[in-house]
């Protein structure tokens, strides 16, 4: 490993750079080098930012081992933000040789995970001499460099799987001005850095003619997250300004389900300096503005009820996994290894497999969970419905009714309608799309009801014997007593309920996770709130536990709940029987009894 003196050095060397990247603790890509050889300032932009901005709504747990490919990857930001949110092969090229050797300096000198990315100079048209598909693709600031962009995006789509990201400069349009569905020319130089190579710039007029060319491509649902108006210029016709605009363009419907679609711009662009010649000649879009978003408040959803619920209008066909009862008994692969949940290596998994007949969702479909692996997901349902059931036994619980809050696609309760003898079990959800899939799938005694994130379930008073929420209260914040309140009115005298918290425990777990390669809960937290990590040194309290990990929506919130909260608030409305540690992963048990 060669010194930080070192590190700087060949750095300054490298330089100008546009993208700031963190080397090692303290050292990010800078040099004293501003300029290309044109005399052009090269300014410098953060690629995380842009990232999270574009990918959180369609990826909220990362990429989960995706393969990702980055076109005109400049020193590989993209690239090294997509491993970092948990990318498998990540392909980044460059027809700029300077911005490659950035590229692989950062691969060879970073601290954190660089495994299976490489780095070549290519132009897109070498891009149809690979064979190689891709389940993510980035396409930032080269669609308007291109002598044929519908081309040579289409080259880049044909080799995308999943997800297309699409980030241009574009025309920019006066108030209320209706875009016309074209691409305009202008031609542009060659020699600076942040320029095309081919002298050519095709701008696009604004969200309708990608939409257009990305349909016709292939892509069945096309959605704008970002579009901002150069406002820096007066007295110049629209064509002869510049905006920004971002789609993101999904093979499958539905993907792009929590991406707000954006119908006229939503932020103004202004140049770095406004000059004296500013009102009367265009001026260069700012470069940071290719992974900037609005700087105003965000916008709430379209919607009324996405403020309340999620995939309201959702009609897309599910994609199945076939039931675990149809399983050969060599696919249980962690059951046979002794690899799986240790709580329930001594449960008969296989024999039980064969009592559920329903289908399992895939991973899109059930809130992210175990990525790929859909054998470890069901044992994690059924790990969880285990403990659950030996907590009712052990207070002595007789359950006849159940409700479980928050059910997703039924990762728990799925075990509860073919495990247990329950005759009425029910399930709750924000999420239209889960519910969906519950009626659709699950047996006729569960009855699944999509609900808003509002404080009310539609059952007559004292009706459930038991009721479960997994990871229900890490996101309530707000309505907190108003939920123990209505779980109090529905359960019957004596009935149970059985929730988790994040409590003392997880925090004191998230301590140590800040500096981990890989995506987690606490860098998730970190980028909504920049003095998390000194708030962390901290004991949990009432005053520090509300934080977020995405902008809208009522799926917002990241809830730590202190113990002292519990005694004093939980138990006004029940009596509190017992707190599990890590009695759901991370995550503490409170059972509670009214």
């Amino acid at each position: 490993m060669i010194s930080n003196a070192k590190l700087r050095e060949e750095m300054e060397a490298l330089g100008p750079w546009h993208q700031k990247l963190k080397l090692r603790e303290g050292i990010y890509t800078q040099s004293s080098q501003e300029q290309d050889k044109t005399g052009e300032t090269v300014h410098i932009v953060d690629p995380l930012h842009g990232f999270n901005f574009a990918t959180r709504a369609i990826f909220p747990d990362g990429l989960q081992g995706r393969s990702f490919l980055d076109c005109a990857c400049n020193c590989g930001g993209y690239s090294f933000v997509a491993k970092d949110s948990g990318a498998g092969k990540v392909y980044g090229f460059d027809a700029r040789e300077h911005w490659v050797r950035q590229a692989r300096f950062i691969a060879e000198h970073r601290s954190a995970d660089s495994s299976d990315i490489r780095f070549e100079v290519r132009t897109l048209d070498d891009l149809g001499k690979i064979d190689e598909n891709f389940d993510v693709t980035w396409f930032s600031g080269i669609f308007y460099h291109l002598p044929d962009p519908v081309a040579s995006l289409k080259l880049a789509a044909d080799r995308t799987r999943e997800v297309l990201f699409l980030n241009t400069a574009c025309v920019s349009l006066d108030d209320g001005e209706p875009e016309i569905p074209e691409l305009v020319f202008r031609p542009e130089g060659i020699e600076q850095l942040m320029s095309g190579v081919d002298g050519i710039s095709w701008l696009p007029s604004g969200p309708e003619v990608l939409k257009k060319i990305l349909k016709w491509i292939g892509f069945a649902e096309v959605k704008t997250y970002l579009w901002m108006q150069d406002t820096s210029v007066t007295g110049v016709q629209s064509s002869l300004r510049m905006g920004r605009i971002a789609v993101a363009a999904a093979r499958e419907p539905g993907m792009l389900a929590n991406v707000q679609d954006l119908q006229k711009p939503n932020a103004a662009l202004r140049s770095r300096s406004q000059d004296s010649t500013s009102e009367t000649k265009p001026k260069q879009l700012d470069a940071a503005a290719q992974t900037q978003p609005p700087t105003q408040g965000p916008k709430r959803p379209l919607r009324w009820e996405d403020d309340l619920s999620s995939n309201a209008l959702d009609t897309a066909p599910f994609e199945l996994i076939s039931p675990v009862s149809e399983w050969r008994d060599d696919e249980f692969v962690s059951v046979y290894s002794n690899r799986g949940p240790g709580e329930i290596r001594d449960l008969p998994a296989i024999e039980l497999a064969k009592r559920d007949t329903a289908p399992l969702p895939i991973a899109r479909d059930r809130e992210g969970y175990c990525g790929e692996n859909h054998e470890w997901y069901w044992l994690s349902g059924l790990r969880d419905y285990h403990l659950t059931q030996k907590v009712f036994d052990r207070h002595g619980a007789k359950v006849r009714r159940l409700l479980d809050i928050g059910c997703a696609s039924g990762r728990v309760t799925r075990h509860f309608a073919f495990q247990s003898d329950i005759p009425e079990i029910w399930g709750s959800d924000i999420n239209h799309r889960h519910i969906r899939f519950m009626n659709t799938y699950m047996p006729p005694h569960v009855r699944a009801v999509a609900m808003p994130c509002l404080p009310h379930y539609p059952v007559e008073d004292n009706y459930f014997d038991a009721i479960t929420a997994f990871s229900v209260f890490t996101h309530i914040d707000v309505f907190e007593t108003g939920f123990l309140a209505e779980i109090r009115r529905a359960l019957k005298p004596g009935g149970l309920a059985y929730l988790t918290i994040s409590d003392e425990s997880h925090w004191n777990v998230l301590r140590g996770t800040l500096d981990d390669v890989g995506p987690n809960l606490a860098k998730r937290i970190a980028s909504y709130d920049s003095d998390f990590e000194s708030k962390l040194e901290q004991p949990l309290s009432f005053e520090n536990r509300y934080y977020n990990h995405t902008d809208i929506g009522p799926y917002r919130g990241v809830i730590f709940t202190p113990r002292d909260h519990i005694y004093a608030v939980w138990s006004r409305f029940f009596t509190i029987e017992e707190i599990i540690p890590f009695g759901h992963a991370q995550q503490a048990v409170v059972v509670l009894r009214k």
